[in-house]
């Protein structure tokens, strides 16, 4: 209805090009991921990788309709959990956006800012991980500094925490 409303045309006209709510969230979350891509882009171009990883969050938040657009992916994850084929279609989608994320990657080790045997599949599921659980941390409490959290986070995943031997075995009290 209110999606009807905001557009000027009747709910009909909008249920005859989207079989259901679903579909028409799965959309607007399609269109949204591709322009993302699209920014992603035109910010790789205009930018070196490292600026690119670190500042990633903030130009979604301050150029896209992130701040909104995040609800209807969350919305879609819970429905993906009673619903196949619906989630068939996520997944293809979070393909998708996956593998150009390795590609970013794959540049940053040609161009030396990642070792030359960096795990770039890896590197982009943990990058991935980050985001989505930052976004669902900053959901329950919107007071969190989201984008200063996902850059101390690329520091702990690309510097490392500091531990000098991992071999060593944490001590439990008894």
């Amino acid at each position: 209805d209110d999606i009807a409303k905001e557009a000027g045309i009747s709910k009909g006209l909008i249920y005859f090009y989207y079989k259901s709510k679903d579909d028409l969230i799965y959309e607007l979350c399609e269109n949204w991921c591709r322009e993302n891509d699209e920014a992603l882009f035109k910010m790789a171009v205009e930018c070196d990788l490292k600026e690119l990883i670190y500042e990633y969050p903030r130009f979604l938040f301050e150029n896209t309709l992130m701040n909104t657009h995040y609800q209807f992916f969350l919305q879609l994850w819970s429905r993906s959990i009673e619903d196949s084929q619906l989630k068939k279609r996520l997944s293809k989608m979070h393909e998708d956006h996956h593998r150009k994320h390795i590609e970013f990657l794959k540049m940053g080790v040609k161009k030396g800012f990642l070792k030359a045997d960096a795990d770039v599949e890896s590197l982009a599921t943990l990058f991935h991980a980050v985001f989505d659980g930052l976004l669902i941390q900053w959901h329950f409490d919107p007071s969190i500094d989201l984008v200063g959290l996902w850059r101390k986070s690329m520091d702990y995943l690309l510097q490392g925490v500091g531990l000098t031997d991992t071999r060593v075995k944490l001590e439990i009290a008894e």
